[in-house]
């Protein structure tokens, strides 16, 4: 069993919710914290943990205070503490909230 098998078997997933997305450049979308998904939900905030799975070309992360990162297909970018961040297609767009 791979590594990250392993560490996902301690989890239990009580539900969850997927956005399909097939964005063409230049796009940008900012997204709203754990806290705000959960209230949209009805469920608590430290039970949500945003992620996003690039299985198609690349994408630039950017989280408040962080380096940027550059995603590309098979990435997975995990956000436990619910950061509100943006993916784009490159740097200096203007973020549409999501």
């Amino acid at each position: 069993m791979d590594v990250l098998s392993e560490a996902l078997r301690g989890f239990r997933v009580s539900g969850s919710m997927f956005i399909d997305a097939d964005l063409k450049a230049p796009w940008a979308i900012v997204t709203p914290s754990s806290a705000e998904i959960a209230s949209a939900l009805g469920v608590e905030s430290d039970r949500v943990i945003p992620y996003h799975l690039v299985t198609k070309g690349s994408c630039l992360v950017t989280v408040e205070g962080q380096a940027n990162m550059r995603l590309v297909a098979g990435d997975i970018a995990l956000f436990p503490h619910g950061h509100v961040h943006v993916l784009a297609s490159d740097e200096g767009i203007a973020p549409t909230p999501l």
